[in-house]
């Protein structure tokens, strides 16, 4: 990222210097400098640098689908979409006062749904899917950190609802895509898929009976998700895990447990 600004690559009049095809090359370095910075940001807790100060690259005419940058391309949109403001803030755990509510309610809006154009299943299609699922849970999160915006931007009941409808998608998608595809990915799916299976639990611990269940039973599906794959954190495994054990523990009973014909035999058959 240094060396970047250093030879000046963070800025247009720089790049307009080069030959088209340096430019480009020089356009893609940037931005996925830029998505990574933004990635590890979260998890890091350290402000970015970078910024969409320069025009991503131009399609190319490729003869071969997987040359393409489509996905690529989409992926800068999925990643910039939120602005630099939103990764600061959660990477310093506090609001930064240019996220406001309509850029919150620009990630809901524009990162509901992947584009027609990109290839459904495709190695780049997985990769652009959980990563909007993980941008709109990671909002979510920040609408409740942000004071008197949680009353605005989460009228009522929604605000628990939004976790379970994300996880929703998100378990649509697996559910469609060969498990193959998510080996190339290293990591950063299981990542994504344990932000949104966090969040689920959070919506257990403010015990909405209306989205509990629901919340429960996609939180066993997309833990399911996660230990079937090859590549996962393991620090962020075992800190999920004692989340979920603090909520089994802390959560209250809705009724107490009775036998139904009062025998000793039922009550011994109960977990």
């Amino acid at each position: 990222v240094g060396l970047i600004k250093l030879a000046g690559f963070h800025r247009e009049e720089t790049l307009k210097l080069l030959p088209f095809d340096e430019q480009q090359l020089g356009r893609k370095v940037y931005y996925l400098l830029l998505l990574t910075e933004r990635y590890f940001s979260v998890y890091t807790h350290c402000a970015t640098s970078l910024d969409t100060t320069i025009a991503p690259p131009q399609p190319e005419n490729v003869t071969d689908p997987r040359l393409s940058l489509d996905s690529f391309l989409e992926m800068i949109r999925v990643f910039t979409v939120p602005g630099k403001c939103f990764f600061d803030a959660l990477a310093t755990d506090s609001a930064n006062v240019t996220c406001t509510e309509d850029s919150l309610k620009k990630i809901w809006r524009e990162l509901h749904t992947v584009p027609l154009e990109i290839e459904p299943w495709s190695y780049g299609y997985v990769d652009i899917s959980f990563s909007r699922h993980w941008i709109r849970t990671l909002a979510w999160k920040l609408v409740l950190q942000i004071s008197g915006m949680r009353i605005s931007f989460l009228s009522n009941s929604k605000n628990t609802h939004i976790p379970v409808e994300i996880a929703r998608d998100m378990l649509e998608d697996t559910f469609l895509i060969p498990k193959n595809l998510y080996a190339v990915h290293g990591p950063g799916i299981s990542v994504k898929a344990l932000e949104i299976a966090d969040a689920l639990v959070d919506v257990v611990n403010q015990y909405d009976q209306n989205a509990e269940s629901e919340a429960w039973n996609f939180l066993f599906d997309i833990s399911k998700f996660v230990f079937s794959l090859k590549h996962c954190d393991s620090t962020l495994v075992d800190k999920f895990t004692t989340k979920c054990q603090c909520a089994l523990i802390t959560l209250p009973l809705s009724n107490p447990l009775e036998s139904t014909d009062g025998s000793k035999e039922d009550v011994d058959a109960l977990p």
